[in-house]
């Protein structure tokens, strides 16, 4: 059987027994550290600041200078080397392909088709 309410013991209201009973801001004395600890502090965070961006910059001189060597053999991956002509009734292949004007250095990403199809057909 229950207890009745009578019965039942009050529990204290409030906080429970695990938590603060203050907050962190409230329990830290502002005259804890002394003028020359919060310097030192300051500084060591200004380095630390300071060694990241520095190592953010060698990195990305590393990564510029990779892809400045990388550059030729990438760009023998994807050049021009066939030009396929659909509908050859009226004019020849070599004709269409002078008209192009494609240049040695032409690459599949730097020949854009509808340009190259206005120039055909001026």
């Amino acid at each position: 059987m229950k207890p009745s309410r009578e019965r039942r013991k009050e529990m204290p209201k409030g906080p429970k027994p695990n938590q603060r009973k203050q907050s962190n801001w409230a329990r830290v004395a502002p005259h804890r550290h002394s003028r020359s600890d919060r310097w030192w502090s300051r500084l060591r965070k200004g380095m630390r600041v300071t060694a990241w961006l520095a190592l953010f910059g060698v990195g990305t001189a590393g990564v510029l200078m990779a892809a400045r060597e990388a550059g030729p053999l990438v760009k023998s991956w994807f050049e021009v080397r066939e030009v396929i002509v659909q509908g050859l009734q009226h004019v020849t292949r070599q004709e269409i392909i002078d008209q192009l004007a494609l240049s040695r250095e032409a690459t599949l990403f730097s020949v854009v088709p509808d340009q190259l199809g206005q120039q055909v057909a001026r």
